[in-house]
């Protein structure tokens, strides 16, 4: 039955109630119950919508087919004025193409990139214990030494080890930084 493993893949994301996950997908709660529970079917379209936001298949979603889980990575947080604020809602998207185990996203949460990527996901690999040099001239994930993270492209400074951090939008650059870490976004995609 859809909702039966509509209800599974909730479960499976970390959602203890149909409310917080349609709360969190930004859906009406009714609707969501009610296709969870049975008495309303869900069109493929709500079944692609779901399954990318649990991390599984429309197909099995809608018919029983193949695995239930897809490739996904989990959502740690939303980008608010191009720095990553932890927290919020524990669930997972789709990988995208090129994702690895260190993979992770973040919820566009304000038009800092433009209008158009609200409720995007920015997504790139969480350093490992190795750090590689900083990738330039590409958008990518920063972590400071403040433990902060932002976005923006690097381009190397005139001392070496330091760097300038191109902010999008209208955030003024920051210039001459040190960079404890940083990786290239390797995909801003829609939920």
């Amino acid at each position: 039955m859809p909702g039966q493993r509509l209800r599974e893949a909730r479960i499976a994301a970390g959602y203890e109630t149909a409310a917080d996950a349609a709360e969190a997908m930004g859906v009406p709660r009714s609707t969501y119950v009610q296709h969870e529970n049975g008495s309303r079917g869900y069109p493929a379209n709500r079944a692609a919508r779901y399954a990318r936001f649990f991390g599984v298949s429309p197909e099995w979603l809608l018919y029983g087919q193949g695995g239930a889980r897809s490739r996904s990575v989990p959502v740690v947080g939303r980008v608010l004025r191009g720095s990553l604020e932890l927290g919020g809602s524990c669930h997972r998207v789709a990988a995208p193409e090129g994702a690895t185990a260190e993979t992770v996203a973040a919820e566009v949460g304000d038009d800092h990139f433009g209008a158009a990527f609200l409720g995007w996901c920015l997504f790139w690999a969480q350093p490992g214990r190795s750090r590689p040099a900083p990738p330039v001239n590409a958008l990518c994930a920063v972590g400071l030494p403040s433990g902060d993270v932002t976005f923006g492209v690097l381009k190397p400074a005139a001392q070496p080890s330091r760097y300038h951090l191109l902010a999008h939008g209208s955030a003024p650059p920051m210039l001459d930084i040190e960079v404890s870490w940083a990786s290239k976004v390797i995909a801003l995609s829609p939920k």
